[in-house]
């Protein structure tokens, strides 16, 4: 349902009774995945970097309810859609016999 929602997919929107939360799946177009947030009327902001080549899916999550008020960033391996939907478009990752993950320091 964030389709509804994709006009302010960049926007910190005003708490809102009843938001239903929403998703934004972003692919970053460099090998450094970046995503920030900026306040201009408290000059306060902070911008994550990360590996985009080992974290290849980005999440935006958005709950913007009166009091549940949240913005998450999330860069990671898979989007949060759920098991079973991952398996369905053959996307749940494996770690291969005698290999190890990729750990983020």
């Amino acid at each position: 349902h964030a389709q509804k929602g994709i006009k302010e997919w960049n926007k910190m929107e005003i708490p809102t009774p009843q938001y239903e939360e929403m998703c934004y799946f972003h692919h970053m177009k460099s090998s450094v995945g970046k995503a920030g947030i900026y306040s201009p009327s408290s000059n306060v902001g902070v911008m994550i970097s990360y590996d985009s080549t080992k974290l290849t899916r980005f999440t935006e999550w958005k709950m913007m309810g009166v009091r549940d008020y949240v913005l998450g960033l999330e860069p990671g391996n898979v989007t949060p859609e759920g098991y079973g939907e991952l398996i369905k478009r053959n996307e749940v990752p494996f770690i291969q016999p005698n290999k190890s993950a990729y750990i983020i320091n």
